[in-house]
């Protein structure tokens, strides 16, 4: 079994910040539209859980891919507070990119909206992500919020 070194790092994206969970070693597969069980698919806007200071946060899924660890759901996150180094605080509403697992969306989602657009910087976003070969977040959104 090999092992594997998580390395958090905050990036600011086009003035709204996010997160880039970067894993060291990881393989992935060619990028194609897949949907795990046939529930998800590009262009769809969840409804999912939130937290206290986000009661009705959305995603906006933007692309899906196969990855030698399953699928990896790329959406965009609306509807959150969060606090930035360079912003006061609940400045940030909407993270333009962030890398799911089949599982962290299943334990995300609560109701299907219709469909949505992407945040303006999603594709820099997965684009920076995929240059750095990044990880991918298997708990919920709502735990990753706590986390940030």
């Amino acid at each position: 079994m090999r092992s594997r070194t998580l390395l958090i790092v905050v990036v600011p994206l086009a003035v709204l910040g996010g997160l880039l969970l970067v894993a060291r070693n990881s393989l992935w597969g060619p990028a194609e539209s897949i949907s795990s069980s046939g529930r998800y698919f590009p262009g769809q806007r969840w409804a999912i859980r939130g937290r206290a200071l986000d009661p009705q946060p959305n995603v906006v899924i933007g692309r899906i891919e196969s990855s030698t660890e399953g699928a990896v759901f790329h959406v965009s996150l609306f509807g959150v507070h969060i606090a930035t180094p360079r912003k006061p605080p609940d400045a940030v509403d909407e993270l333009p990119h962030m890398p799911l697992s089949a599982a962290a969306l299943d334990a995300s989602v609560v109701q299907l909206l219709g469909s949505g657009d992407l945040a303006v910087g999603f594709e820099r976003g997965y684009s920076e992500w995929s240059k750095a070969r990044g990880g991918v977040f298997s708990v919920s959104v709502a735990d990753v919020l706590d986390l940030m």
